[in-house]
């Protein structure tokens, strides 16, 4: 393969500097025309580059962090809607507006909390024999693939409702014990469910003999 330009070609800029990440790494290609800058200059300017990006980069490890409007260009929101979202920052991966239908769930859930009319509950009967602690990697392995399970909504103070997609949140996973109980249906009553919690918070797993019985309830995200 030959040049990528003519060795004729004008120049329209001093410096092309052009970068790629590959393999976790920042890669920047600096091209220059030797006939206005010589080797030893460019070289030095591309340190003191390199200086200044690792120093920006330490920073940021450092820094307690801070979010600010142009890191959620889905959203339309202020540095004081940011800072009424009680989320450290490190664990906000997301911002969007709620859709039309997410507007009418959250008005209905918030006009009548007592209702379990958006409570979306599943319940699965396992007749195999099932190991508990594998049971619950998988379920924190499917919360960290999809977003929608670590997605609550934020109002309070805001002019417009967001959903917010957390980096990680926390799963509770409870076992309990179901012998000599006979054949029940899954209630989500008495469940602390909220559109302010990612749907994926909790899944219950419960033992009888042979058979397993797991159920997790959830507001739609």
């Amino acid at each position: 393969m030959g040049d990528e330009r003519s060795p004729a070609a004008l120049r329209d800029r001093w410096f092309d500097v052009s970068g790629l990440v590959y393999e976790r790494r920042l890669r920047l290609t600096w091209e220059y025309s030797s006939a206005l800058h010589d080797t030893a200059e460019v070289q030095a300017l591309a340190e003191a580059h390199r200086g200044a990006l690792r120093g920006l980069i330490e920073h940021c490890r450092e820094a307690p962090g801070a979010l600010t409007p142009a890191d959620f260009p889905l959203a339309r929101v202020s540095r004081d809607d940011l800072a009424r979202i009680d989320l450290p920052a490190r664990e906000v991966d997301t911002l969007y507006p709620l859709t039309p239908v997410q507007h009418g769930i959250l008005f209905h859930s918030n006009f009548d909390a007592a209702s379990d009319v958006y409570v979306s509950q599943t319940a699965v009967r396992l007749e195999v024999e099932l190991d508990p602690a594998r049971l619950r990697q998988a379920f924190e392995r499917v919360v960290r693939r999809h977003d929608v399970l670590r997605t609550s909504f934020f109002w309070d103070g805001l002019d417009e409702p967001l959903q917010v997609v957390q980096r990680w949140v926390p799963t509770s996973f409870e076992q309990v014990e179901l012998g000599g109980l006979g054949p029940r249906r899954p209630s989500a009553g008495g469940a602390s469910i909220s559109s302010a919690t990612p749907p994926a918070a909790s899944i219950s797993a419960g033992a009888r003999c042979s058979e397993w019985r797991c159920s997790r309830s959830a507001c739609p995200a």
